[in-house]
């Protein structure tokens, strides 16, 4: 049996809410602007794109912080020239492996379809503690990406609202980085960690520490952060504070924690290791 479906594209947020909100219209994922015939369902049949919606792909720094529309897709950030103060943003792009991903996946995506493939830049996001500014027909209100779910599970963003763009500021963080693990038998796996320093003196003042790829969203390590924070960087207080990781929260269908438990520690060390004595996280 075939499905009749209607496809509308508006130009603008307020006639697409419109359709969402008064005709039933679902959002179509924002991380591929294609429609495939296998991802029609019944209830599909009226959908709605935010490709055509204006300014909405826009990338730009606007007072001091970098602005990123939902529809911007990864290799527009890359190619936008603007990702010199936020390297771990540039590097979680790039440890997305498939250039057609990069070509198709975007922000919106992120935020409201989550999965493996977004993992390490949502998980830059929140270690940049960056802000996803949300609208509806009531108004607009922000979010910051930690609160749509750091603890390794996504929060729904409500129905009949929609992301318009992502907010993100380095601003008290002079050292930030996204390393993913070593390739495993040939292949490039999700997991890797995402780092926000700030250091004076060699003394930790401010750390963000959240894991991509254990689970459907990011996993902030607070327990960890506050070993670091208000001493000395050190190899001996880093194998302390791996001591710290919530194992409850690394649990999976596939893998043991304990498992994890390793893969987690070896990230810590590899991002954290090559700080030790560098001067590395002292703000200018």
């Amino acid at each position: 049996m075939q499905t009749q479906m209607d496809y509308q594209a508006p130009s603008t947020i307020d006639a697409a809410l419109q359709l969402i909100d008064d005709q039933g219209y679902q959002l179509l994922g924002l991380g591929s602007s294609a429609l495939r015939s296998t991802d029609i369902k019944p209830k599909d049949h009226k959908l709605v794109s935010l490709r055509k919606v204006d300014g909405l792909a826009a990338v730009q720094v606007a007072s001091g912080s970098l602005q990123i529309g939902a529809t911007a897709t990864f290799d527009d950030l890359l190619r936008s020239g603007l990702l010199g103060h936020y390297p771990a943003l540039e590097q979680a792009l790039r440890a997305t492996p498939e250039p057609h991903q990069r070509n198709t996946c975007t922000l919106g995506g992120a935020v409201h379809d989550g999965g493996a493939c977004f993992a390490p830049v949502l998980a830059a996001l929140v270690a940049y503690d960056a802000t996803a500014q949300l609208v509806s027909r009531k108004g607009s209100s922000s979010r910051t990406f930690e609160l749509l779910g750091s603890g390794g599970t996504q929060q729904q963003v409500a129905s009949g609202t929609l992301l318009s763009k992502v907010v993100v500021s380095a601003a008290g963080l002079p050292v930030s980085a996204y390393v993913a693990l070593d390739p495993i038998a040939g292949r490039r796996p999700f997991q890797g960690i995402a780092v926000g320093l700030n250091a004076s003196g060699g003394v930790v003042q401010t750390i963000r520490l959240v894991l991509a790829g254990f689970s459907g969203y990011p996993i902030r390590l607070s327990a960890v952060e506050a070993s670091l924070t208000g001493s000395e960087l050190t190899v001996e207080q880093i194998e302390q504070a791996c001591g710290k990781i919530d194992e409850s929260a690394l649990q999976s269908s596939t893998h043991s924690s304990a498992y994890h438990l390793h893969l987690v520690r070896a990230l810590i060390r590899k991002a954290m290791l090559p700080l030790v004595g560098s001067g590395q996280g002292t703000a200018a």
